[in-house]
């Protein structure tokens, strides 16, 4: 069987309206050029869609035409590419019920460059920043985004941010708390401060490593927070 004929086999699988990379293949014994170049046949043929480079979309049909992939098949697609990126700005805090503000440019966050492009007319940013190790780790950068950009987010302000972040961390399980602060110690000064001083309110026995890592001289100015321990965390 030739490589476009296990190409077009595999593609049966996956359902129409799919973003698909080359990762999702399962090719034994072969090159990702081969891959590439049986993509590219499918592609001039019509059978899938070229989104951007290892990118592809099999497309949906109506009885108007091909549809173009919705939005959160884009971000999914792209996510993947690579493993290397996660959904977040405005729209992960949208979901996290930070903000109701829709937004008009779609990120997502991880890799080494930042990068901006247009599809479909849709606009996609890709921030520079750290990659998630696993699926698990996503929702806990979002998390710790959330706290890097809390004075950023529109349409809230920063007491009801803060409570809506505390009952989302209290909420996880421990194993998931010891979790967040070992990528928190990656992040910003600042973010370590407020994620320490709101799990000084549920779990202080776990902040020892935040502390031990902060430079007991500095301050953080970030406004009325209605934190208990906003002082011992050196927040103001």
């Amino acid at each position: 069987m030739s490589m476009v004929q296990i190409v077009r086999e595999q593609l049966r699988s996956f359902p129409a309206g799919t973003i698909i990379t080359l990762d999702d293949f399962k090719i034994v014994g072969s090159s990702r050029a081969a891959l590439a170049m049986a993509l590219t046949r499918l592609t001039k043929e019509g059978e899938i869609r070229r989104i951007r480079r290892g990118l592809y979309l099999k497309p949906k049909t109506s009885r108007f035409g091909a549809l173009p992939p919705t939005s959160e098949a884009m971000i999914a697609g792209l996510g993947m590419q690579g493993k290397k990126s996660y959904t977040s700005g405005l729209l992960a805090f949208n979901k996290l019920g930070l903000t109701t503000q829709v937004p008009n440019i779609l990120t997502l966050r991880g890799g080494n460059t930042t990068t901006r492009f247009n599809i479909n007319g849709t606009k996609f940013e890709i921030k520079a920043g750290r990659s998630p190790k696993s699926k698990r780790d996503v929702p806990l950068m979002v998390l710790l985004d959330s706290i890097r950009e809390i004075k950023n987010i529109p349409d809230t302000n920063l007491i009801e941010s803060i409570q809506i972040l505390k009952q989302k961390i209290s909420a996880l399980t421990r194993d998931e708390k010891v979790r967040l602060i070992t990528l928190a110690l990656d992040d910003k000064p600042m973010v370590k401060a407020l994620l320490g001083a709101i799990l000084d309110e549920t779990n202080p026995e776990l902040t020892t490593r935040i502390q031990q890592s902060m430079n007991t001289l500095t301050t953080y100015r970030l406004g009325q927070t209605n934190l208990k321990f906003a002082t011992k965390w050196k927040i103001k």
